[in-house]
């Protein structure tokens, strides 16, 4: 058995402006006795770089090689349920 969910951590101060919190997903999997077999969870960064690293990555790459073709182990598809494509996000 297999699920997974987004979340977002409020802080307790009910007073203050920024209410966005920290945002995440997280995936869980269940053998066959129930037993949690595995947990994957992740979140966005608290500090966004945002165009400052836009720029370095730019600076960065701007002489690298664009390749032509997806990586040999890349098998495009498209999931048919909500199970599937949680396995697909975070298995494949």
């Amino acid at each position: 058995t297999t699920g997974g969910f987004t979340w977002q951590r409020e802080g307790v101060d009910t007073s203050a402006t920024d209410k966005s919190g920290l945002r995440g997903i997280t995936y869980v999997r269940f053998d066959e006795s129930g037993a949690l077999a595995y947990v994957r969870e992740a979140s966005e960064p608290i500090f966004k770089a945002g165009e400052l690293l836009e720029g370095l990555l730019k600076a960065a790459t701007k002489d690298a090689p664009v390749p032509t073709e997806a990586p040999s182990s890349y098998k495009p598809r498209v999931p048919q349920s909500a199970e599937d494509l949680v396995r697909y996000l975070w298995e494949e």
